[in-house]
């Protein structure tokens, strides 16, 4: 994931990832993958919580949102 994180911000990608499940945490996820990535790198911790995440970044609070996870 950090390979595509850095590829992503190559090709000036402007969407928000959602990176979760087994093989990473919140932890690993700040730490090693959101620095190489500028528009929003979020940890979800299962597929049932992607969809709740994906709302908020679609909503007028997406700013509000983005802040809070950083």
């Amino acid at each position: 994931m950090i390979d595509v994180a850095k590829e992503m911000e190559n090709q000036k990608f402007d969407i928000p990832v959602l990176i979760g499940g087994a093989t990473t945490s919140k932890k690993h996820t700040a730490i090693k993958i959101n620095p190489e990535y500028s528009s929003g790198i979020i940890h979800v911790h299962d597929a049932s919580k992607s969809v709740s995440v994906s709302q908020k970044l679609m909503s007028e609070e997406q700013l509000v949102f983005k802040k809070e996870i950083r």
